[in-house]
């Protein structure tokens, strides 16, 4: 398995556990990165890059964009902290 494909893997199981998807809260993308790191317990190494792109390549999260910030819609904010 590629890095790239056990990327996308573990995001979708933090999706999952995280009860990440469509939403109407916000959430820093800072923050789901630090989560997501987090979650992957350096089982993999996780970049902002490889984050932004296993985020991208994702259909159940999106992103938007509020300024200079950018955020994901979540369903609960709590449970990335």
């Amino acid at each position: 398995m590629t890095l790239r494909s056990e990327t996308r893997k573990l995001l979708g199981e933090w999706l999952k556990e995280n009860r990440i998807g469509r939403g109407m809260h916000v959430v820093p993308v800072s923050l789901a990165f630090e989560s997501f790191k987090k979650f992957t317990a350096e089982r993999i190494p996780v970049t902002r890059d490889s984050f932004a792109r296993a985020m991208s390549s994702t259909l159940i999260l999106r992103a938007t964009r509020y300024g200079k910030r950018c955020y994901l819609l979540s369903k609960s904010i709590g449970d990335l902290s």
